[in-house]
């Protein structure tokens, strides 16, 4: 290769590597004069800095547990010597010492768990049982000192959570400046060969985009202009109504306990989804307080008028399909107090032409004050049946007030189209 050739190639290498680097020189460019973190160096940050400071993090949390049950230890010894302050008064100290541990437990469990800012380890593993324990123990003095427990007894417990402790702090010594680049090189297969991490991590990148910001929403006018396409938030519906496409997703797929509905971790494990069994256990929780629960499900927007999704559906349809009819079925099952607004909502929407409007905003999620009150009436006939309740005595009144806003659906599609 002649000079006037390698000349031409070094041209071409610097033109190429300046179109490559020229977008994201220009974003951090960009980033720093408004005094705000260059995203792309972040996947930088979380491979050669992260791990050492998470475990520091941690390190350090474990050292102020082990601080935090020789503070719990000294109180219950003073309390047994000191004649002057009550007892009461060392209870109530071991309280407020209990509580802040926890604080700092959570944090150190959030901080142990995290690998990076997108991945997290599997936190069933047996190394991170010792946690749980912990957690276990610190809310068991809590128990014992609410229930005004001797002083002998929460000794015993503060010895357990003082063992526990050192296991922690023995399990996360200070990370030595020579382990750092052992744990670089460990954690890399989290971030370069893992999707978990570079999907979200690119996903940050456009959104936050300065070229992205500026030719998206143009880009996305001419694909609605084109297409009626609002976007990947937005499903445009009949006579211009607009839609939550999450709302439309929701109508239409499985039931959360139909088999088809089932999804896998990241290990390819079921997740356990069942929000009528978690409500069960709220209930029981509640319960035990001497609480009653009354749950009111919301009918989505496109449930309410399917025939302003499509031409396919009619008016007397409105709310006979949703997944959250068979929940509400499974609730009742169980003796759950459940208000049922399918029923009312699709019989009030019948009115419209006499009302002169609709239930729901054209171009929003949310309802006009006509659903307002027929949920609240609803709710509130509920409420009634309860033994404990007690009319009131005070009165309110009902004012009408004219507010102009720009509905969210249509904020969230990013097109001029209420301007």
């Amino acid at each position: 290769m002649n000079k006037k050739e390698k000349i031409k190639m070094s041209v071409f290498i610097g033109f190429f590597l300046a179109f490559i680097y020229a977008v994201p020189m220009t974003q951090g460019i960009v980033e720093r004069t408004k005094n705000s973190r260059v995203q792309a160096l972040d996947i930088l940050e979380d491979a050669f800095i992260t791990p050492y400071r998470n475990a520091k993090k941690v390190h350090d949390r474990a050292v102020e547990q082990a601080a935090f049950v020789d503070s719990l230890i000294a109180n219950l010894d003073a309390s047994l010597v000191d004649a002057v302050v009550s007892k009461a008064a060392y209870l109530t100290r071991a309280e407020e010492i209990a509580d802040e541990a926890l604080v700092g437990l959570g944090d150190m469990k959030k901080t142990a768990f995290t690998i990076n800012r997108h991945v997290l380890i599997d936190s069933t593993t047996s190394r991170f049982w010792v946690f749980d324990t912990l957690n276990s123990r610190w809310n068991e003095m809590l128990r014992i000192l609410g229930m005004g427990g001797e002083i002998a007894e929460c000794k015993m417990q503060a010895n357990r959570i003082k063992e526990t402790a050192e296991r922690v702090l023995r399990g996360n010594p200070a990370p030595a400046p020579l382990s750092v680049p052992f744990m670089c090189a460990k954690n890399l297969r989290h971030i370069f060969w893992n999707d978990h991490y570079l999907r979200p991590y690119e996903k940050e990148l456009e959104n936050s985009s300065i070229f992205a910001e500026y030719f998206r929403p143009k880009m996305q006018y001419v694909r609605y202009l084109l297409f009626n396409d609002l976007g990947e938030k937005g499903v445009l519906g009949r006579n211009n109504w607009f839609f939550y496409k999450p709302d439309m997703d929701f109508l239409i797929k499985p039931y959360i306990r139909d088999p088809r509905s089932i999804v896998v971790d990241r290990n390819d494990k079921p997740v356990n989804d069942n929000p009528v069994a978690e409500i069960i256990r709220f209930k029981k929780q509640l319960a035990d307080r001497g609480i009653d629960l009354l749950v009111v499900i919301i009918p989505g927007k496109p449930s309410i008028y399917p025939d302003c999704v499509s031409k396919g559906l009619r008016p007397d349809q409105a709310g006979s399909f949703s997944q959250s009819l068979p929940m509400i079925a499974d609730l009742e099952k169980q003796g759950i107090d459940v208000v049922d607004l399918f029923k009312p909502f699709a019989q009030e929407r019948m009115n419209d032409a006499v009302a002169g409007d609709s239930m729901y905003l054209r171009c929003d999620t949310h309802w006009r004050a006509r659903a307002l009150r027929l949920a609240s009436r609803e709710t509130a006939r509920r409420i009634k049946k309860y033994s404990w309740y007690q009319p009131g005595d005070v009165e309110f009144a009902i004012d009408s007030v004219d507010v102009n806003r720009v509905g969210d659906v249509a904020v969230m599609t990013t097109l001029p189209l209420n301007k």
